[in-house]
């Protein structure tokens, strides 16, 4: 079947707060080789699909039919994916990706796009969850890294305990100590 985009952000917005989901933003150029990808390789994947109906309302704007949405959500490079809540109306954007990936690293991307909405919408539990999922199906990537800092976040804010926060990044210090994630955690050895 496909997934089932729709064609403008103001639509999804009024589906994501109706069914509260997230809202998933594409925005492609129809020059954009990476953009094409997205939609013969990555889409179609049946995994893909499942993850992306199942949580939010996917958007697909074309920045050339669309150039005022490109302009009003600063849109420069392609493929420029957004993930966030909808709140009283309003999209607030809490993950974005630029750029392409193939389906085994776009799932847990959008894996932990949605852990990261959860968080920020104080859904703590189901944030675990889905982090602690990331570090159980994906070892040894990014994402990996990525799950690992936001669930010592995650379950340091559950707690108001700062000890799984230390366990969980001094895990990234080790595993993981050129990454972006251990710079950010590095403090916790000072």
């Amino acid at each position: 079947m496909g997934i089932e985009f729709k064609t403008s952000i103001n639509e999804g917005i009024k589906l994501a707060e109706k069914e509260n989901k997230l809202l998933y933003i594409d925005f492609f150029h129809i020059d954009c080789g990476g953009c094409k990808a997205l939609g013969n390789i990555v889409y179609p994947h049946k995994n893909i699909e499942d993850l992306i109906t199942s949580y939010t309302i996917p958007v697909r704007i074309s920045v050339t039919a669309n150039p005022k949405d490109a302009e009003e959500y600063n849109v420069a490079w392609f493929p420029n994916l957004r993930l966030g809540r909808v709140k009283n109306g309003k999209f607030i954007e809490d993950y974005r990706y630029i750029g392409y990936l193939p389906p085994e690293d776009f799932i847990p991307t959008i894996k932990v796009a949605i852990g990261i909405s959860n968080f920020n919408d104080n859904k703590f539990e189901e944030a675990d969850k889905i982090f602690t999922e990331i570090i159980e199906k994906y070892p040894g990537t990014q994402q990996e890294a990525e799950a690992l800092y936001w669930l010592g976040v995650t379950r340091y804010k559950m707690k108001q305990d700062p000890s799984p926060l230390k366990e969980r990044w001094n895990v990234i210090l080790t595993k993981y100590p050129t990454s972006i994630w251990a710079k950010k955690a590095s403090f916790i050895k000072q």
